[in-house]
């Protein structure tokens, strides 16, 4: 992939976590998405090319919702992550399907920052083809504690490279 103008790749830090296996992120998951992300400075986003396999349609041709979701949420969280430097879990994600997201298509998903707050995190999620919005996310984010983000995901402890980004 050639790398647009403007566009900086972001360093996945969940490489060395114990187990790591998100289906979005990871590139060693074995039927991942393998996403990489870019921060955007002209427009303060984070994005991530995206050609969705027919493996993953609903119907044919068409990339099922539920991974669209997890796209959004995904990059969003990244968003967080990148811009104002939280590790956070999803509180709650609304969606709304625009218009058919087409698979072996060159799409973005991307996401941004909306509001910054002590525990909980506003974003926003798109996934668009040649500019046009196939699907749309709000989600509330939470940022753990270090002693909730151990119990949740069983780091025990939690490697210091996280503890920055923790409450």
């Amino acid at each position: 992939m050639t790398i647009p103008p403007g566009w900086t790749p972001i360093e996945n830090i969940f490489l060395e976590f114990p187990r790591y296996n998100c289906f979005v992120c990871s590139p060693l998951h074995p039927f991942g998405f393998h996403l990489e992300f870019f921060a955007d400075a002209a427009h303060g986003t984070v994005v991530s090319p995206l050609t969705a396999r027919e493996d993953l349609a609903g119907y044919p041709g068409i990339l099922h919702g539920g991974f669209q979701t997890m796209l959004m949420d995904e990059v969003a969280g990244w968003a967080i992550l990148h811009q104002i430097h939280k590790i956070v879990f999803t509180a709650a994600i609304t969606v709304r399907f625009a218009k058919p997201m087409p698979t072996n298509v060159p799409a973005r998903v991307v996401a941004r920052t909306d509001k910054d707050g002590s525990r909980l995190i506003k974003a926003s999620a798109w996934i668009e083809v040649d500019g046009e919005r196939k699907a749309e996310a709000a989600g509330t984010f939470y940022n753990p504690s270090v002693a909730e983000f151990a119990a949740a995901t069983g780091a025990d402890p939690v490697p210091e490279i996280y503890l920055p980004y923790l409450r």
